[in-house]
């Protein structure tokens, strides 16, 4: 039987302001249980001049149970790394895949540019 992983979703939210009026943003953390993580490709960067450069991409597939809030803004801990998450994920209403993951979430780390 397939089981995922636990990750960790950040989610922002305001915690202030800062000395010029711009609001001040701090991190809630919630943790996922049984998220299937498919590590995409990942590459250096040509336009960069870090020669350390690293561009990652990875699929992250929620299962049926996650009922949180959107993830649009969110940031993604997997496998102790920080992603960010890719535009607002929806999961697949109705029922209709035969698994226990209904929810395909893009996930992206850009270091070095």
């Amino acid at each position: 039987m397939i089981h995922g992983e636990t990750i960790t979703i950040l989610r922002p939210h305001i915690t202030g302001v800062d000395q010029y009026g711009e609001p001040t943003r701090g991190w809630t953390e919630e943790s996922v249980d049984n998220v299937l993580v498919n590590p995409g490709a990942s590459s250096d960067p040509a336009d960069s001049t870090q020669p350390a450069a690293l561009e990652a991409t990875a699929t992250l597939y929620f299962p049926r149970t996650y009922t949180g809030e959107s993830l649009k803004d969110c940031k993604a801990i997997v496998r102790g790394r920080e992603y960010r998450i890719i535009g607002d994920p929806m999961p697949l209403d109705g029922g209709l895949t035969p698994t226990r993951w209904n929810m395909q979430v893009t996930i992206d780390r850009d270091d070095g540019r």
